[in-house]
């Protein structure tokens, strides 16, 4: 089987909150009338955590990997209450998991007990065609294209090795587009959880991202057939993939 680069390009925008690679425990915050939630999400394959540059793993049938770079955009949050009341979070958050777990917050949440959690993997059109950007939108955190595509929502780097070669190859998963038939913006939604915010209170959200599910569901991915595609179309079966990849572990309510 003919062996190919594993290039993606496509489209990002985004502003953030920086992440904090330790993960956080409820305390006081002294914001009056709102409250915070901390997100500790964790990187795992195979139900192991992601270890960095030395751990190969069991992508699918035939390829095994190992990773080099996860980065990924979240933004447009919303919680939903259980009469259906919605609370909209204007924040846009770029992660990089320099260790298996990281860590980020966000602050002035309407106090409640919500039972659903969405959030966008990726950034909004709106915001796409908007210019010039500071903060998690910066260009400098090499999320970004140019002007004309924008800026890439997801990233996985890394090398990978099959049946069909004894040498390591590069994988270099880029993802983006927020328009037209190969939009590649997905959201990621968390129902039926039991998450409180209280006044002046921290509410930590532990998570998984199973990157198992991008490779796998509901299609499978093998390395090595993977074209270079100018129309997207291979972005946009990995966005597909990955739009599930997220969990709820637990929630530790104030």
């Amino acid at each position: 089987m003919k062996s190919k680069l594993f290039i993606f390009s496509l489209i990002l925008f985004t502003i953030g909150c920086k992440k904090d690679s330790k993960i956080e425990t409820p305390q006081a915050t002294s914001t009056a009338n709102s409250g915070t939630i901390v997100f500790n999400i964790t990187a795992k394959i195979n139900n192991q955590n992601l270890v960095y540059n030395t751990q190969m793993y069991k992508g699918n049938v035939t390829d095994s990997f190992k990773v080099s770079l996860l980065k990924y955009y979240l933004s447009n949050f919303k919680l939903k209450d259980i009469n259906n009341n919605e609370f909209k979070i204007n924040e846009y958050v770029i992660n990089e998991h320099n260790t298996s777990t990281i860590s980020f917050t966000l602050n002035t949440i309407t106090p409640g007990n919500y039972n659903s959690l969405s959030m966008l993997i990726g950034v909004d059109k709106e915001h796409n065609i908007s210019g010039s950007q500071t903060g998690a939108l910066d260009p400098i955190n090499g999320m970004f294209w140019d002007w004309n595509t924008g800026y890439i929502f997801f990233k996985l780097e890394g090398e990978y090795k099959n049946s069909n070669t004894t040498s390591l190859k590069p994988i270099t998963i880029h993802v983006g587009g927020f328009d037209g038939p190969f939009n590649c913006l997905r959201e990621a939604s968390l129902n039926s959880i039991d998450l409180k915010v209280v006044n002046d209170k921290k509410t930590i959200v532990n998570m998984d991202l199973n990157l198992n599910e991008l490779l796998n569901n509901p299609q499978a991915l093998e390395f090595d057939n993977i074209a270079i595609s100018s129309n997207s179309k291979d972005a946009k079966i990995i966005a597909d993939n990955y739009f599930d990849m997220f969990s709820v572990s637990s929630i530790i309510n104030p």
